[in-house]
């Protein structure tokens, strides 16, 4: 059997083209590298782990993405004054 770990580094090359994929499009990625040997419900737990942690991102029912490094960048404000502080 395959490890977690292992079954989702495999999911994000499928993904890595930054097209939408469906699950069965994933599986059959899976498969044509040879990976074996996961049960369903790993294969559902990646993906919850990885929607969860921000690595990929539902587009649509059964349908992914790999979350661009872009859309996690956060954005900050800065206000600096000019005002002297000498007295």
């Amino acid at each position: 059997m395959i490890s977690s770990s292992k079954l989702q580094e495999k999911i994000i090359e499928c993904l890595s083209d930054e097209q939408n994929h469906s699950v069965q499009e994933i599986k059959n990625y899976l498969a044509q590298n040879g990976v074996d040997g996961y049960t369903e419900g790993q294969f559902a737990g990646s993906m919850n782990t990885m929607q969860r942690n921000g690595t990929i991102r539902k587009i649509d029912r059964g349908v992914y993405s790999i979350r661009k490094r872009s859309e996690d960048m956060r954005k900050c404000f800065v206000i600096h004054s000019q005002r002297s502080l000498a007295r």
